[in-house]
């Protein structure tokens, strides 16, 4: 108790939210959580749905989970106030826009299921005997996406990729060179997602991504087939 104040002391002119996150801990006031199951249209549970938490305060920065078999997903430690909530999973149309508020040490569990819907199509295009991906960790706030399209295509090849936040949504696009390979580089880091497009009518997409900050995600190659009349079919994973 002695050293909170002594912290407190010396913390003048801290914003208000630190101050009062000190003042918790020097009582010993317990943190918030927050608990919550996502579940599809029929109202089965989504495994490895990412669910992504922002403080509406935007001093702290956003907390990312992951679903279990049963669909449910778990945060421990919060500060109280608002929170937005945002859902993302592969083959499912994502939900976003879920506000919550909590208050000083409350263990809230959303009272009905987050509902998913699902998408029309979803698509992979890697080699399948090789990993899809690989993340390699670094120090920069930048997140990097490099991969290649094989076998490469004379038509004009277009990979965007798009990264995913609680509270936001960053895209940047690239064509591919003589060599099918592409090398883009996100301002942020949240849930990544890939897709590529050919003649303006075809698009395939990749798996989800989880990405921290300075991250480097190296795709395995890209097969993506060859452009026939009508639709392209889908390449499911």
């Amino acid at each position: 108790m002695r050293q909170a104040i002594i912290a407190l002391v010396i913390c003048v002119g801290c914003p208000i939210w630190m101050i009062a996150s000190m003042l918790l801990q020097a009582v010993g006031v317990s943190a918030a959580s927050l608990t919550g199951l996502i579940h599809d249209q029929s109202h089965e549970p989504v495994q490895r749905a990412y669910v992504l938490l922002a403080p509406k305060s935007g001093h702290e920065k956003s907390l990312c989970a992951t679903t279990g078999e049963d669909g449910s997903f778990t945060f421990l430690g919060l500060s109280p106030g608002g929170y937005s909530i945002r859902v993302e999973a592969d083959g499912f149309i994502g939900s976003k826009g879920r506000l919550v508020q909590l208050a000083v040490g409350e263990d809230l569990h959303l009272p009905s299921p987050i509902l998913l819907g699902i998408e029309g199509h979803a698509g992979c295009w890697y080699d399948p005997v090789a990993p899809p991906y690989e993340v390699k960790r670094g120090a920069s706030r930048e997140v990097e996406v490099l991969g290649q399209i094989i076998p490469p295509a004379k038509e004009h090849t277009t990979v965007s990729a798009s990264v995913m936040a609680a509270d936001f949504d960053v895209s940047r696009s690239t064509p591919t060179d003589s060599k099918g390979r592409f090398h883009l580089v996100l301002p942020a880091a949240g849930i990544v997602q890939l897709r590529i497009l050919r003649l303006g009518r075809t698009e395939l997409r990749s798996m989800l991504v989880p990405t921290e900050h300075g991250d480097r995600v190296v795709f395995s190659p890209i097969r993506v087939p060859k452009p026939k009349r009508g639709p392209w079919p889908v390449i499911c994973y």
